[in-house]
């Protein structure tokens, strides 16, 4: 299927669907292939904000085992419908969201919620921005649909003593091609074949990452979300003789 996906497009992949129609069958009636309409099918649940493509009862419960109860400042990115958004704002903390489609941004803001803020923008540019302006926060919540490496060495440097959560899809899940692949093995270290343990990858680089940044970073939790796990990480900027376990004597005498 090389034309582009229309909106009755979607509707007849629902309607077949609907009628019990599997995956394969719906390939074969739209003259596509199997990984394209699951695809597909996904960003439409997606799109209408369906709890088992967001997950929000799992990422709130993690939260609420994780988070300490006092006032803290969340930097939410990939917001969507602000499903986070709304419980970050019942737990009185003060957020900035971050959501590049209007519609989602709309969605928020119509709901009134005090000390929110809402960006209409893209994610990274977002974090650029933020650095640059030397702000920090207590929560950066990393929600990308995809993979989150690029927004990482970011939402580290934009935490000084606080939380980093971040999903990450899992191997497999979607329709690999050499970019991936290669996207994998050069910034995950990971080759899709040999089927590592995710969480490990996950917290060594992300670790790794860290100390590149003068952030010594704690895994807390893992929940997993079905094509995805969620992570849970305790980041503080710690100094860089800390890290690699120096022990220096600053007051030393110096002798002639």
């Amino acid at each position: 299927m090389t034309e582009k996906w229309t909106s009755e497009m979607e509707l007849y992949a629902l309607e077949l669907r609907s009628k019990g129609s599997t995956i394969r069958q719906i390939a074969e009636q739209m003259k596509s292939t199997e990984s394209a309409i699951k695809h597909k099918l996904r960003r439409i649940g997606q799109k209408e904000n369906q709890d088992r493509f967001s997950h929000p009862v799992e990422k709130i419960e993690q939260l609420k085992k994780i988070l300490p109860k006092q006032k803290l400042t969340v930097l939410e990115t990939h917001a969507g419908f602000g499903n986070l958004t709304k419980f970050y704002n019942e737990q009185d903390f003060e957020v900035l969201a971050i959501e590049i489609e209007r519609e989602k941004v709309e969605h928020i803001r119509a709901q009134h919620l005090s000390d929110v803020d809402v960006i209409c923008g893209d994610s990274l540019r977002e974090l650029l921005l933020l650095e640059y302006r030397r702000l920090w926060f207590d929560v950066v919540d990393l929600d990308p649909y995809g993979y989150p490496s690029r927004f990482i060495p970011s939402a580290l440097r934009l935490l000084n003593d606080g939380f980093l959560f971040m999903t990450m899809p899992k191997i497999g899940v979607s329709q690999m091609n050499k970019i991936t692949v290669r996207h994998l093995e050069s910034f995950w270290g990971i080759e899709p074949k040999t089927k590592p343990n995710l969480a490990d990858v996950v917290t060594r680089t992300v670790s790794n990452y860290g100390f590149q940044n003068s952030r010594s970073v704690q895994l807390l939790d893992v929940v997993d979300l079905g094509r995805s796990l969620r992570f849970a990480f305790k980041v503080k900027k710690t100094p860089m003789t800390d890290l690699v376990g120096l022990k220096v004597n600053r007051k030393a005498k110096q002798t002639s």
